[in-house]
């Protein structure tokens, strides 16, 4: 007898497949399709997705109805959950609620209460604006914290959206840090080298080397940080000697921006000489 075709080689492989086992109970076909099913519901049960089972998730940020600059602190209760407080960039996360509508409520001293009702299904971002409204409590009037004035907004908005790869460094942060001059503030900044020079031992901002046109002949030169202070660049790598940090007293810093890439640099002070990093310096008092 000649070799079967290999389409009847297939079919014959399925039909003994197909074949009732003799050591298998007999069941009704439609016994064993409920089984099946039962079995594929509890598998698919089981590989739920993670938000599936921890419930759904609220996310938002509170920022003053005025500015538009985040309200830290704020206290956003959801009911249903346990209450949680808006970090400092006004941001907030609730998990574990059920998929309906929740009332949302959130309160800061010294802005009004604000109350909405939203509908939640696996997650929501919430955007929640706070109008300012002083309040008196046991004989003490509470306001807003006061409005940032407008060369500081800039600096509010970009640390709050993260702006490339930026550090920022705030008032409050300088204030509770023990480190008592610029340099040492520096120093801790990813990508950032602090280059000694001078009788004096000056201290300069540095974030790597250039070769320059003379690598071969010459070792490599730092790379200084071109400086803004105020929104205005005060100096420039190859544009005269940079900045001795000695020179600025911590104290009169309001709060600093550092990018140590290019490609991280806000575009209001990405300029040719931006290879090296940009330092932005926003003093107490603008001169």
């Amino acid at each position: 007898m000649g070799r079967a075709p290999a389409f009847d080689r297939v079919r014959t492989l399925f039909a003994r497949s197909s074949a009732p086992h003799p050591h298998l109970p007999k069941m009704p076909t439609s016994r064993w399709i409920q089984a099946g099913a039962c079995a594929l519901a509890l598998s698919l049960a089981a590989v739920r997705p993670a938000a599936a089972q921890d419930g759904a998730v609220l996310r938002g940020q509170v920022v003053d109805d005025a500015s538009g600059l985040p309200v830290a602190s704020a206290r956003v209760e959801v009911e249903g959950a346990a209450p949680v407080l808006a970090d400092s960039l006004g941001r907030f996360r609730v998990g574990g609620l059920r998929p309906r509508q929740h009332r949302v409520r959130v309160e800061r001293l010294g802005y009004a209460r604000s109350e909405l009702r939203v509908q939640v299904a696996d997650s929501l971002t919430l955007s929640v604006r706070l109008v300012a409204r002083p309040e008196t409590v046991a004989g003490v009037t509470a306001t807003a914290p006061a409005v940032v004035s407008e060369r500081m907004r800039g600096f509010e908005q970009r640390r709050a959206q993260h702006t490339g790869s930026g550090r920022f460094i705030t008032r409050a942060d300088l204030e509770v840090s023990s480190r008592s001059t610029l340099a040492n503030v520096l120093r801790r900044l990813p990508g950032a080298r602090i280059i000694h020079g001078g009788a004096a031992m000056e201290e300069y901002l540095a974030t790597g080397q250039s070769s320059g046109p003379h690598a071969l002949n010459h070792p490599p030169a730092p790379c200084y940080a071109q400086v803004f202070v105020n929104g205005v660049q005060t100096y420039a790598m190859g544009r005269g000697d940079p900045p001795n940090l000695k020179e600025i007293d911590v104290n009169d810093i309001e709060a600093i921006e550092y990018y140590a890439q290019p490609s991280s640099t806000p575009p209001q002070f990405r300029t040719m000489t931006a290879d090296c990093g940009t330092l932005v310096l926003w003093t107490r008092y603008a001169r």
